[in-house]
């Protein structure tokens, strides 16, 4: 059994108010549990600041306890609750942290880097837990049962997508990816999801949103989504990272447009990322 609960779904940056109730407002953060024990972390968006008070309530704020952290990257909005995760100041608790080398620096100097001074007054390794980071290429590794594997992402300056494999059942993870402008899908991306239970893809912008100045930025849009959950033949799809400018109203109107693109489609389920929905494979 894998659960997969967001605690984190919008990009960019974090938004709240009225019209941000449905789907939230926090920036990218996955939880996946297995039925074994295990405790992986997918990005460290704003939704991390929330998951950090459940896991205090789960034993973390005695010390003792360990999770897996994998980062796409280190853009901000993906890095930018770490310093706000209480269990990280707890000594005693252990964490695995899995990424990419960037084209600038080491993954250590870019999590450390956000957490100097003038910007926070805390440093990354003062914080009281212990962190053993560990850059990979494009790889498969296993942590128990768990088969991760990773896949470069069409996105500035890399991204991972990663794929989880877990007796019998999969989901894919490909938020921040652009799809290549003169086609409508990736077919490395189609080919790293093949046959997944659950695709979670970006689609951030719309078209007239895209081809008005967002090529380039590295993300995707719900028709690029829609077609690679249908060839990978996922399913189930989950459309992610959504822009903070569309509101609750805007992302309604969003899955009923790629609800009907479906229509006629058999076997795939569709539906939009919202902070702490819940997901049992």
């Amino acid at each position: 059994m894998l659960k997969i609960k967001f605690w984190g779904t919008r990009g960019s940056i974090p938004v709240c108010g009225k019209k941000y109730v449905k789907y939230g407002g926090n920036t990218p953060c996955l939880e996946v549990r297995t039925d074994q024990g295990h405790l992986i972390i997918i990005d460290c968006g704003s939704g991390i600041r929330e998951m950090g008070y459940q896991l205090m309530e789960e034993g973390f704020d005695k010390g003792g306890c360990s999770a897996v952290i994998l980062l796409s990257h280190c853009h901000w909005d993906h890095i930018q609750g770490m310093p706000f995760f209480r269990p990280a100041y707890v000594k005693g608790n252990r964490f695995i942290i899995y990424g990419l080398h960037s084209f600038y620096q080491t993954l250590e100097k870019s999590l450390v880097g956000q957490m100097q001074c003038p910007y926070f007054p805390s440093r990354f390794f003062e914080m009281g837990a212990e962190f053993n980071i560990r850059e990979i290429p494009e790889c498969k590794f296993n942590i128990g049962d768990l088969s991760i594997t990773t896949a470069y992402m069409n996105h500035p300056d890399e991204t991972f997508g990663f794929r989880i494999d877990y007796h019998g059942k999969s989901f894919v993870y490909a938020s921040d990816n652009e799809h290549i402008p003169s086609a409508v899908a990736d077919d490395k991306v189609i080919q790293f999801s093949r046959k997944t239970d659950l695709l979670i893809h970006d689609s951030q912008f719309m078209w007239d949103e895209y081809f008005g100045n967002k090529v380039g930025w590295g993300h995707s849009v719900p028709e690029v989504a829609l077609q690679t959950a249908q060839l990978s033949e996922a399913k189930k799809l989950i459309l992610f990272h959504h822009d903070p400018s569309h509101n609750d109203q805007f992302l309604d109107n969003m899955l009923e447009y790629c609800k009907n693109l479906n229509a006629g489609y058999h076997g795939l389920e569709i539906d939009l990322a919202r902070d702490f929905m819940e997901i049992i494979l």
